[in-house]
């Protein structure tokens, strides 16, 4: 409570935190409400897993942009707060471990990726406020001013923007590699919510302003997710490296935002929010863990972690229920927002819902896998391993109470 009282990033955020908490019950916007609330509850958490000053100044400044990027109905402020985000998540790529060669590696690809994505929202941003004199969101969805021949030209570029974003299957090169780089907290802000712009650019930004276009490309959003979805769960069952298939498993979950899209209706509209804010208490937990094994360990190869049930209890249980979460098992908060999904996907493409099943079954085979390998195999390792302090115990908690009481909003 000292250590809250004494910092006034913390009081501002939880002030943040009651203030969403009071919207979400208000049901005054669905949208925005559920990614204030998610927010304020990762920012404070990532805050208390770190003491270098850079960081949390560039976390801090990184909450305000998103705040501002989730609640905006200025088309201008949200391409801003959309570009914004690069600046304070190079310094925090800065604060990683690893060499000067593969930083800069990680370097380009972020920013060339991130600069290709902006650049394809301010095409947008300059035709339709040329077109319509107004940068404001409700002038496009109430009179809907541009026609179909140009919904059809711009919905493609605008949905760029947004397929980097989340990513999806091809742009995702630069997620990998980002979350190899980055510290433990720089993982956890871009998993859980850096990598929401891109499902709220298309909720919010580009199917309400280009309707025409929306029901022209539903196929092929559709089948982007599924293949997104399906490659990128293949890909982690192989992966070694437990930060990058983490990174590869937040592919795959993003890739159901545009199944979901796809066959959007009320109940895959609110799968939709529900599985941006699982995913982002899932992920945040996933990358925690991962973060304290490479502290004791100082590796994140799969080789080098085997039986640590045995010296590691307390961390064992916490990654056992956050891999159930991953792979929603219920009753977690993940388990109703893919259950939504699959039931909006049946109703707009019964058959292609068996695709959606195929990805579903990689994320559980993926899950069960790494638990396997990590915990119960035969342990090689001369030095014991130390188990998760108080400190980390009272830091995951919450992620784990989060997403149970969640459920209570069903």
């Amino acid at each position: 409570m000292t250590l809250l009282l004494n910092n006034s990033k913390f009081i501002i955020v939880y002030i943040q935190l009651i203030i969403s908490m009071i919207n979400l019950l208000l049901e005054r916007d669905a949208l925005s409400d559920w990614m204030l609330l998610l927010t304020s509850i990762i920012v404070p958490i990532v805050l208390l897993t770190t003491k270098d000053k850079i960081l949390k100044e560039s976390l801090f400044l990184l909450n305000i942009i998103l705040v501002l990027a989730f609640l905006t109905n200025n088309f201008l402020i949200w391409y801003i707060t959309f570009e914004l985000v690069i600046i304070p998540m190079i310094f925090i790529i800065s604060k990683g471990s690893s060499s000067l060669t593969s930083k800069y590696r990680t370097y380009n690809r972020f920013i060339i990726y991130t600069l290709l994505s902006g650049f394809c929202l301010l095409i947008n941003l300059l035709v339709i406020s040329i077109l319509t004199g107004s940068l404001s969101y409700y002038t496009y969805i109430i009179s809907n001013p541009l026609n179909l021949s140009l919904q059809l030209i711009l919905f493609p570029i605008h949905l760029t923007s947004y397929l980097i974003k989340l990513p999806i299957i091809p742009f995702h090169i630069w997620l990998p590699d980002t979350h190899g780089e980055a510290p433990t907290s720089g993982s956890v802000i871009l998993a859980a919510l850096l990598l929401k712009l891109g499902g709220v650019g298309i909720l919010r930004w580009l199917i309400p302003i280009l309707p025409y276009g929306y029901f022209y490309y539903r196929p092929l959003l559709f089948l982007l997710g599924i293949l997104s979805s399906i490659y990128s769960g293949i890909t982690t069952v192989r992966h070694i490296d437990i930060k990058r298939l983490i990174a590869y498993s937040s592919i795959s979950h993003m890739g159901l935002i545009l199944v979901g899209s796809a066959s959007l209706s009320p109940i895959s509209y609110k799968g939709l929010i529900y599985l941006l804010v699982s995913h982002g208490l899932v992920s945040s937990l996933l990358f925690l863990l991962i973060g304290s094994l490479y502290v004791r360990g100082g590796s994140r190869y799969l080789i080098y972690y085997k039986g640590l049930a045995v010296n590691l209890p307390i961390f064992t249980i916490f990654f056992f229920i956050s891999l159930l979460f991953n792979s929603s098992f219920p009753p977690s908060f993940s388990f109703w927002s893919e259950l939504f999904i699959l039931s909006g996907t049946f109703i707009f493409e019964p058959f292609g819902m068996i695709n959606l099943l195929l990805s579903l079954f990689f994320s559980g085979l993926y899950s069960i896998l790494l638990f396997s390998r990590v915990s119960f195999s035969y342990n090689t390792s001369l030095t014991p391993l130390n188990d998760l302090t108080l400190r980390e115990i009272l830091i995951l908690t919450p992620l784990l109470i989060f997403n149970l009481i969640f459920i209570l909003f069903n």
